[in-house]
């Protein structure tokens, strides 16, 4: 065989090509490239298993076990006074979140319910029929940045944590406020909750903390619940306990220095009043014409006739009036005689003409004509005028009963009452309520007063306590608002919306135990005097407007600060509370699908 140096290069070549086949064939042959080959194989698909079993697991914590978000933290705050650093988890913001939206339809919907629909759109200036993202927050009250509601509710809901949580510190704090009472005393309000929130997930089928997960936000488990709801109980009954313990510190020279420099504030008038309309569009007219005092009166007589008085002729009849009040009953009879023949009825009462005790800032909103002269430095009892109200086209005749003063009467009286009533009305064929004539009228109001009389009598024949007052009470009263509590009306005052009659027998001086019969336009009342507060009303309201004050200056203090010094992780509240806005966004579809379908009757949830 030639040596390599004698081969030709073609035949080198082939020599080890074969070779290296021969090497290749012969390794194939051994399973070694096989297993390598394999184990690639496996060590992909290891770590493809491993990649979706950790997918699995971070999903499963994130989404059922909520780690992540009872962990991180989405807002932190450092108090400047004690240095101390809060910070909140994503789970305790998802809960504040959806407790902010949910207060803000609730508060909606008490405004609707109570003033009538779209009340609570116009106070708080939230459409609930479009989502919180495309409408514009207006308020003063977030910081910048904050441009839509959405905006808004992800910023309140880490500023009320975190003052929630300083507050309710300070509460823990607070020697003089026993905590431990409060929370026995609220406790079950904790409980009802949790209940109900249990009764929802039991009916839909969901264990309580995967509902709460769901229903109040991500993290939210019934140990965080109850803790929430503590804090949250805590800071506000703390909030109202500090208004009663400001109020209660407050020095007889502190209350008397506020009232002399607020004097207007807290005194109040009580008055006879009557208008009498004129034409709007005569007035200019009446105003260039220039009559004698007989014409004027013959073209009172003429107007009056065809329903159209000018402002001359308004005047004249108010001045008439005036000068026919000798006192105050004479006041209430002449308005019946003054009225329209279409408005009598409405004066039948005599306190269809009484003002009373109403404040300046009340006079003005109502009455602007009237508010000077009704307050005007010596004005006293008996003083009578008319007062021309031109934006309003009236004429006020005005009768001072009461000039302003201090509200001398109690801060709360309690009394006990059962109504014998005297029908006035009865209602025809068609359901409809038409007024008795005035002798059956008085008929019924004689046999209500001989019912109440013999009533009293035979309570008094027995132990006449009110114990046994009040069980006769609930059985013979005519009124359905206190029957069940005995005919009982607590904290009555000179602002208490009662009868005059009624009132006024309420807060003048008794002791305990005193009763009496008084008429009022329902019938005969059965009145027992059950207490009243010793302090007069107009020092309860000078203490309770100074305490409220600081109140709220001490809330406020607090969340401004917390509004200042905030820190909001935002990447992290920006990946948790997209299911936090799309909670708010179920809650608000709901709500306004039942606003729509009852009205103002919606009740929140679901």
């Amino acid at each position: 065989m030639a040596s390599n140096e004698s081969k030709t290069s073609a035949e080198l070549y082939r020599e080890q090509r074969k070779a290296r086949l021969a090497k290749a064939a012969k390794k194939n042959k051994s399973g070694k490239g096989g297993r390598a080959m394999q184990l690639i194989v496996k060590i992909i698909c290891i770590v493809l298993v491993v990649g979706i079993v950790l997918l699995g697991v971070a999903n499963l914590l994130t989404k059922v076990f909520c780690v992540p978000q009872r962990m991180l933290t989405a807002a932190t705050y450092t108090d400047g006074e004690s240095k101390q650093e809060y910070k909140l988890t994503v789970a305790e913001y998802n809960y504040y979140y959806s407790s902010v939206f949910m207060n803000l339809l609730s508060q909606m919907q008490q405004y609707d319910q109570y003033y009538g629909s779209g009340y609570g759109k116009a106070i708080f200036g939230f459409d609930a029929s479009l989502p919180a993202s495309e409408q514009d927050y207006t308020g003063q009250d977030a910081p910048e940045g904050v441009s839509t509601w959405q905006d808004y509710f992800k910023f309140a809901a880490a500023q009320k944590g975190i003052s929630s949580a300083i507050i309710y510190d300070k509460a823990v704090a607070d020697k003089d406020f026993d905590m431990d009472a409060t929370l026995a005393e609220h406790q079950s309000e904790i409980d009802d909750a949790v209940k109900s929130y249990a009764d929802e997930a039991k009916q839909a089928q969901f264990a309580l903390d995967n509902y709460l997960n769901k229903r109040v936000g991500e993290g939210v488990t019934e140990k965080l619940l109850r803790d929430m709801l503590k804090k949250e109980i805590i800071s506000q009954y703390y909030v109202q306990w500090f208004q009663t313990h400001s109020s209660d510190a407050l020095t007889a020279e502190e209350v008397d220095a506020y009232y002399d420099a607020h004097r207007e504030d807290f005194d109040v008038v009580t008055a006879r009043l009557f208008s009498i309309s004129f034409t709007a569009e005569d007035a200019e007219k009446a105003d260039e014409t220039e009559e004698t005092a007989e014409e004027t009166a013959e073209e009172t007589a003429e107007e009056t006739a065809t329903d159209v008085v000018t402002q001359a002729a308004a005047e004249a009849t108010a001045k008439e009036f005036v000068g026919k009040i000798t006192n105050e009953a004479s006041f209430a009879s002449l308005a019946r005689e003054y009225a329209p023949d279409e408005q009598k009825s409405n004066y039948a009462d005599d306190s269809a003409t009484l003002l009373n005790n109403a404040s300046k800032s009340t006079v003005s909103s109502n009455l602007p004509a009237l508010a000077d002269w009704l307050f005007a430095d010596g004005r006293a009892a008996g003083d009578k005028t008319t007062v021309t109200d031109t934006d309003n086209s009236r004429v006020y005749v005005a009768y001072v009963v009461s000039p302003a003063s201090k509200i001398m009467t109690t801060a709360g009286a309690d009394v006990r009452h059962i109504l014998i009533e005297a029908k006035t009305t009865e209602t025809d064929t068609e359901g409809n309520e038409t007024p008795l004539d005035d002798a059956t009228i008085e008929k019924n109001f004689a046999e209500a007063k001989k019912q109440a009389e013999e009533l009293l009598a035979e309570w008094k024949k027995g132990d006449a306590t009110e114990e046994s007052f009040a069980a006769l009470a609930s059985d013979k009263t005519a009124d359905t608002a206190s029957a069940e509590k005995g005919g009982l009306y607590e904290d009555i005052n000179a602002s208490s919306s009662y009868v005059p009659e009624f009132l006024n027998w309420a807060l003048a001086s008794h002791k305990k135990g005193d009763t009496g019969i008084i008429r009022t336009s329902y019938g005969y009342h059965i009145m027992y005097f059950v207490g009243a507060d010793e302090m007069a009303q107009w020092e309860s309201d000078v203490r309770s407007t100074i305490a409220t004050d600081k109140t709220n200056t001490y809330t406020t203090e607090i969340t401004d600060a917390v509004q200042k010094g905030m820190s909001l992780k935002t990447n992290v509240v920006n990946y948790f509370v997209k299911n936090d806005e799309k909670l708010a966004e179920n809650i608000r579809q709901n709500y306004q699908a039942n606003t729509s379908s009852a009205g103002s009757t919606a009740t929140i949830g679901g």
